[in-house]
């Protein structure tokens, strides 16, 4: 077994290193890993000092695309095995949120022999069950453990380990997750003191990264008592990261003395560093901030994934702190019943298209003078100049991206109409310029909103929906609504907001089946027609 015997400070301890890299990792790529990725992977774990191999999930079925290595299927199992070292062990995850007593046995049926070591991620106050599934686990000749979430939230309520005395029989090992990464190197030294004094099962440690305290914090596990230690290449994993496999491995090379393969080693992280600029994990301003106020790093990640907020922002809204809390509680004329020459409008969104296609849609808006309504105001410089009604919609802090635009026309601008939602709202959300509406309070109810804080949030389309349903337009077209072929997690959740807007805005008023149409080429589930149907005749008599 390959243990790592640290002799720093005159005291020898042992201890194992847990690799979970593509159980982690996966949350960047939607748990699928291209083979080349795979085989550098593999190439450099058989080199290093590395106990347990952890290559995803089991799980039974899921809402939206999740890849191989979160429906860990046999073949794929075995095959994993077969590229580890014959003194390595493989394990998984169970979520156990998705665990129940019927679906662990499906779950289970082809495990034994291939995987050596089932881990349950599961939230303090749920020990007890998952204690239950460990033992149905057990039956099955596998051994168990359960990763316990939110360190920070229990690091000095030692009763919250009270379901796991005695349970070293059923329970092989616990395993303290630093959620948030908040953290520091002190406390951790004296949980693990404390716990390992009356735990008979080892105890280990999964650190986050967000205050680039994961190898020091791992360090403080370890003269506490630790056992096992979580790492992942490079540090891959959710928000900030992981404690890097690498990075332990050296350490392990300065107290053994010894010398590994870094051949294998360095072609594998020249492999995940491309990832890296691909999929940006890693400490960042807002992850520092979500690890020094113990905030959680999924929905901080969650939030920037939007693309809606600035961190500042996401950071106040998620602080339970009310004396932070200064938000805008203006309120602004109502959109509703504006006298327009058409029931007809363009919703303009940020896809390509509307570059490639720009021409043909302002002369599509200049003869039909069909009123527009900007998703986003990436494009509005391009048409921002024709006589037509022009709503532009204020989603997130869609204002703050005006220096980017360049948009320079005061004349223009003021012109324009700005649509936000009812507050409370982010301070500088709404412009000092132009006419400033708000839609009508029915979006509350007629719409799924999401909160961050005390803030609605609506997606870009959602809101440039409710626009038009607040100026009683009877038929919507589409521009610059693509969607995204081969599409990153963050590009899939762009996708799944706008069909969500499209399906929701269908299933509210069923007028909308035949009236949303998109007019330039899209990957979203909508009517098509082409823009150039319109022009090549005169288009007024198509409406």
């Amino acid at each position: 077994m390959p243990t790592l015997k640290c002799k720093r400070g005159g005291r020898s301890v042992s201890f194992s290193i847990l690799d979970c890299t593509l159980r982690d990792g996966g949350y960047y790529t939607n748990w699928d890993f291209k083979p080349h990725v795979v085989d550098a992977y593999f190439s450099a774990i058989k080199r290093l000092p590395v106990q347990y191999v952890e290559v995803g999930y089991r799980s039974p079925p899921k809402k939206g695309y999740l890849g191989q290595y979160f429906y860990l299927n046999n073949n794929t199992l075995q095959s994993c095995k077969k590229k580890i070292r014959s003194d390595q062990e493989l394990a998984i995850m169970l979520n156990y949120k998705d665990i129940n007593e019927k679906n662990i046995h499906i779950l289970m049926s082809d495990l034994k022999d291939i995987v050596s070591l089932i881990r349950f991620a599961c939230p303090p106050d749920q020990i007890s069950k998952c204690v239950e599934y460990c033992k149905i686990i057990k039956s099955f000749g596998v051994k168990t453990a359960i990763n316990i979430m939110y360190l920070s939230d229990y690091i000095n309520t030692l009763e919250t380990f009270e379901p796991l005395i005695d349970t070293h029989n059923i329970v092989d090992y616990i395993s303290l997750v630093d959620s948030y990464g908040s953290v520091f190197p002190e406390q951790v030294e004296n949980i693990f003191r404390s716990i390992t004094s009356f735990l008979k099962q080892p105890v280990g440690f999964h650190g986050h990264d967000n205050l680039s305290l994961a190898f020091a914090n791992s360090l403080a596990a370890i003269r506490g008592g630790a056992k096992i230690i979580d790492s992942t290449i490079l540090g891959m994993g959710r928000g900030a990261g992981n404690l890097k496999t690498e990075l332990i491995g050296v350490y392990h090379n300065s107290v053994n003395s010894s010398i590994n393969e870094y051949c294998e080693i360095s072609q594998c992280l020249n492999v995940f560093k491309e990832l890296k600029l691909e999929h940006q994990w890693g400490d960042n301003l807002a992850y520092m901030i979500s690890g020094c106020e113990n905030l959680p790093q999924a929905k901080v990640m969650d939030w920037l994934g939007t693309n809606r907020y600035e961190v500042q922002s996401i950071v106040e809204a998620l602080i339970v702190d009310d004396k932070i809390k200064k938000y805008d509680e203006s309120s602004y004329t109502i959109l509703k019943d504006l006298s327009l020459d058409s029931c007809n409008a363009v919703i303009i969104g940020g896809g390509n298209s509307v570059n490639e296609f720009s021409e043909s849609i302002r002369q599509f808006i200049t003869i039909t003078k069909t009123p527009v309504i900007y998703s986003s105001m990436k494009y509005l410089n391009l048409f921002k100049d024709l006589n037509v009604h022009q709503f532009v919609c204020l989603s997130g802090q869609e204002i703050n991206k005006f220096d980017i635009y360049e948009l320079n026309d005061s004349g223009q601008l003021n012109a324009l109409n700005f649509v936000c939602l009812p507050p409370p709202r982010f301070n500088g959300s709404v412009p000092n310029f132009g006419r400033i509406y708000q839609v009508n309070s029915s979006v509350n109810s007629d719409l799924k909103l999401n909160k961050l804080g005390e803030i609605l949030d609506v997606s870009p389309l959602h809101m440039a929906l409710e626009v038009a349903k607040n100026i009683n337009i009877n038929k919507l077209y589409l521009v610059g609504f693509d969607g995204y072929a081969n599409a990153t997690p963050v590009q899939q959740g762009y996708a799944k907001d706008v069909q969500n807007a499209i399906n929701n805005a269908i299933s509210i008023d069923s007028k909308w089946c035949k009236s949303i149409v998109a007019l330039t080429p899209t990957l979203y589930e909508i009517n098509q027609q082409s823009i150039f149907q319109f022009l090549q005749v005169n288009v007024n008599e198509k409406f």
